[in-house]
């Protein structure tokens, strides 16, 4: 039986997803750009997304409970109001470097519903 790469290893010891070590992710996302974003609840064909609460509902997917049981918004990912009043989603873009596949889960989300994504400034998306 021929010696396991590290990556097999890896894959075994914590299961499939895993493959990559950080340091070797990081490596990785050097070849691309991840950029803090916001989400609008307007389509591309200028409607308003609904419904109305869907920035509370996906920014609370991504919640977690605290110490006095009540439930907080991640740091990475909170609802926003633009100036012109639409509903909108700051993502901060270091939580690609903390979960890759909710970074990823929100840009689908995005994009599966026709919504406007924009970038901004890693300084507008920090806590």
């Amino acid at each position: 039986r021929p010696p396991e790469s590290e990556q097999s290893l890896s894959r075994r010891a914590f299961g499939r997803g895993c493959g990559l070590s950080m340091a070797a992710r990081r490596q990785n996302n050097m070849t691309k750009k991840i950029d803090s974003f916001v989400i609008i609840g307007v389509t591309r064909d200028g409607k308003k997304f609904r419904p109305s609460d869907w920035a509370d509902r996906l920014c609370g997917i991504m919640s977690a409970f605290g110490s006095d049981n009540r439930m907080m918004y991640s740091p990475y990912v909170r609802p926003g109001c633009t100036l012109t009043g639409d509903k909108s989603v700051v993502v901060d873009a270091r939580l690609y470097d903390i979960e890759p596949l909710a970074y990823k889960f929100l840009i689908n989300f995005a994009d599966d519903n026709n919504l406007k994504i924009e970038t901004i400034d890693p300084e507008q998306s920090a806590v």
